[in-house]
């Protein structure tokens, strides 16, 4: 089931918006403003020298809050009992970002109320998820929104999960637009979740990918 938005354009006429469309088309409703550069006084670690250094960056803060949103579904399975994991893993290549984590990972089943796979929904149908309660928050996703961003954001998204046996392959295309039918066999490797995807730079408003510029490439692995 698709939500859609009612929007109105400069002839005052009423236009009718997907998720995938509103998202992007009203990127301050989900990224906290237009995706910008902005330089900032931060602490960065070395991973040379061991140490944390306050310095300068400039910074794409689009490109930061999909990668932000990625690596806070694996901080999320540290917070939740019981939980397993013992890493949570960051590589960069030169186009691709992929965090990967041991922890208790996604059922791979059908959906209740979708004729879908549970990671499936999870990943692509907005206000999906398992944390919507008011009280104490104790993980930083909510309201069924932020990974389905990074998605919407991504030339291309694929997620990798093994969980009870099972082994679960999906690559999602074009912003959310295309979404692949998952490949679903059988395992041996133990549970774990890896969540990859290339960023769709031109809707980030980037004139280049930061990942292969020399002057501020990102460690391949940390």
């Amino acid at each position: 089931m698709t939500t859609e938005h009612i929007a109105y354009n400069n002839n005052n006429e009423i236009r009718i918006l997907s998720e995938q469309e509103h998202a992007i088309q009203c990127s301050d409703n989900y990224m906290g403003g237009i995706p910008t550069n902005k330089t900032k006084n931060v602490y960065v670690y070395n991973i040379e020298t061991n140490k944390l250094l306050r310095t300068a960056v400039t910074f794409n803060t689009g490109l930061l809050k999909i990668f932000d949103e990625i690596l806070v579904n694996a901080v999320d399975n540290v917070q939740r009992r019981n939980s397993g994991i013992t890493y949570i893993i960051v590589n960069i290549t030169d186009n691709m970002i992929t965090i990967t984590n041991d922890g208790k990972s996604i059922p791979i089943e059908k959906h209740e109320k979708r004729d879908s796979y549970k990671p499936e929904v999870v990943f692509t149908q907005f206000r999906s998820g398992t944390n919507f309660q008011n009280n104490q928050r104790t993980v930083g996703g909510k309201n069924g929104i932020g990974g389905k961003i990074a998605v919407v954001y991504s030339d291309e998204f694929i997620i990798n999960i093994n969980n009870n046996g099972k082994k679960y392959e999906q690559h999602i295309y074009n912003n959310m637009n295309k979404i692949n039918s998952p490949l679903i066999s059988e395992t041996d490797d133990s549970d774990s979740i890896s969540l990859s995807f290339i960023p769709s730079y031109k809707l980030l408003n980037m004139s280049s990918n930061p990942m292969i510029d020399d002057e501020n490439k990102f460690p391949s692995n940390f």
